[in-house]
């Protein structure tokens, strides 16, 4: 690939050994701690966003992405939200599979129209997770639990 313009939003430990690695193979990557405004931004610049996590407990950097109309490409790690949020298989890839990951980017990153095609699937996908669904889903539970409890009806 001539130009990769790698974006790693997060700071830690790593953070120098994944420079060193990146410039050895002649990519230049940039790290930030992105604020929300900044996050939106990227999501916005983007290609395609890479989640290779294999442990992820809600998905929710996942589910940012897709509500901002991104094509996605999550670990399929058992251990992780995302692989239950993206079911298509091409947008999968093995947990420390650096083959199946680059030839699921050079996928994507090939084919501009697939990419919109999935980042407009992947907006409508997240609209059903969002937070007023998923507060009126449990509103709906807590009535149903104290309907139970207190053998009445929620509306009296």
């Amino acid at each position: 690939r001539a130009r990769i313009d790698l974006l790693i939003g997060g700071v830690g430990p790593e953070e120098r050994a994944l420079r060193r690695l990146a410039r050895s193979l002649g990519i230049e990557a940039r790290f930030a701690w992105l604020d929300d405004k900044a996050l939106l931004e990227a999501y916005g610049s983007a290609d395609l966003v890479v989640h290779a996590a294999t442990a992820e407990l809600e998905g929710m950097s996942v589910l940012e992405a897709m509500a901002a109309g991104n094509a996605m490409l999550v670990s399929s790690s058992q251990e992780s939200a995302c692989s239950r949020l993206i079911e298509d298989p091409a947008c999968r890839f093995r947990p420390g599979d650096v083959a199946e990951l680059r030839q699921r980017m050079d996928l994507w990153l090939d084919d501009p129209v697939a990419r919109a095609r999935q980042g407009a699937a992947n907006r409508v996908l997240a609209e059903g997770f969002s937070h007023e669904r998923s507060s009126r889903a449990l509103a709906t539970i807590y009535r149903s639990l104290a309907r139970l409890t207190t053998g009445r009806s929620s509306n009296e």
